[in-house]
């Protein structure tokens, strides 16, 4: 079964032709353990940020800091302990092209400045969509537990060094990886995308706008 951490290991073992048994990555003990369990963690953030996956994405409320940036931006708020990527900042899809935010540390710093013509809104509170770790196997799509096993493929090729299997291996990388994140992608409905005609109407970005007040980041 692929349903778990060395499942995926097991499966990553046999595309480099590597018949070993494994039987944990939490206190390993072989050398197929050992270099798996190495390499497991960094394998799956690193394609957990690849692209927003659908099983992966997690909405929260989260809380802006008692002390502002020193410069640069009005507000602060911590990231969730398992973020990984942002998906989107604020209430409702907008455009991804005029936003004004970044990531310090374990900090998201954003200018949040309501419309003056429109009602309050506070800004202690910040709805937040995100990619989080999700270190359940028994919830990724079954064409990311594929992606999981090449990569990981890669990443054990110092155990056996066959230069033909290790390009055919980063060759099928290259070319499923495109297919996995269109598939993903199928599973959701173009984000509709909204302005504040005012803001137009003055030649300027949606920020500040309250009626739309919401940043979207679900690229590829």
């Amino acid at each position: 079964m692929s349903d778990s951490p060395v499942g995926i290991c097991r499966g990553a073992l046999h595309r480099i032709g590597d018949t070993s048994t494994i039987s944990s990555i939490e206190s390993p003990s072989t050398v197929e353990e050992k270099l798996c369990a190495e390499e497991y963690d960094d394998v799956r953030r690193e394609l957990l940020r690849s692209h927003v996956w659908n099983f992966a994405k997690k909405r929260v409320k989260i809380s802006a800091e008692t002390t502002d940036p020193i410069f640069g931006y009005g507000n602060a708020y911590k990231l969730p302990a398992d973020y990984l990527r942002v998906v989107q900042i604020g209430s409702w899809v907008t455009d991804v092209l005029y936003t004004d935010y970044t990531i310090e540390g374990n900090l998201l710093l954003l200018n949040y400045s309501p419309d003056d013509s429109a009602s309050s809104t506070d800004p202690a509170i910040l709805n937040f969509v995100y990619i989080f770790d999700q270190t359940d196997v028994s919830q990724w799509d079954s064409i990311f537990k594929q992606m999981a096993k090449l990569r990981l493929a890669e990443k054990l090729f110092p155990l056996h060094k066959k230069n033909t299997l290790m390009a055919s291996i980063q060759e099928e990388v290259t070319i499923k990886m495109p297919k996995a994140r269109s598939v993903d992608g199928q599973d959701k409905p173009p984000a509709r995308i909204e302005r504040s005609r005012i803001l137009e109407s003055r030649g300027q970005s949606f920020r500040g706008s309250n009626k739309y007040q919401g940043f979207y980041f679900g690229g590829p």
